[in-house]
């Protein structure tokens, strides 16, 4: 289940709605999860790890269990993974620019 923020004053929505995917194991939810795995590729690529061998096996088996059930669980495992590395990035940004101050 996912959680969308619709906030766009100009059309008079400023509310939190519910979004569900398709159900499991059905060609619209394999469809679904390729398209979440997309972004998440095109995250990897711009932050140069998308080449990494352990992030090529992580989309090999990903584009495999698409629409299915462990889909999601690992699927989290690797945007955990994505999230920390950005976190570390910024940080270390961060710390530089202290440094040049």
């Amino acid at each position: 289940m996912f959680v969308w923020s619709c906030l766009r004053p100009e059309e008079g929505i400023n509310k939190a709605e519910m979004f569900l995917p398709p159900d499991t194991n059905t060609k619209e939810r394999r469809r679904f999860d390729l398209d979440d795995l997309r972004v998440y590729y095109l995250i990897c690529e711009e932050l140069g790890i998308a080449e990494e061998e352990h992030i090529q096996k992580s989309f090999y088996y990903l584009m495999k269990w698409a629409g299915q059930d462990k889909f999601s669980g690992e699927v989290g495992l690797l945007r955990n993974y994505i999230m920390r590395i950005k976190k570390e990035r910024k940080d270390r940004s961060s710390e530089w620019d202290v440094l040049m101050m």
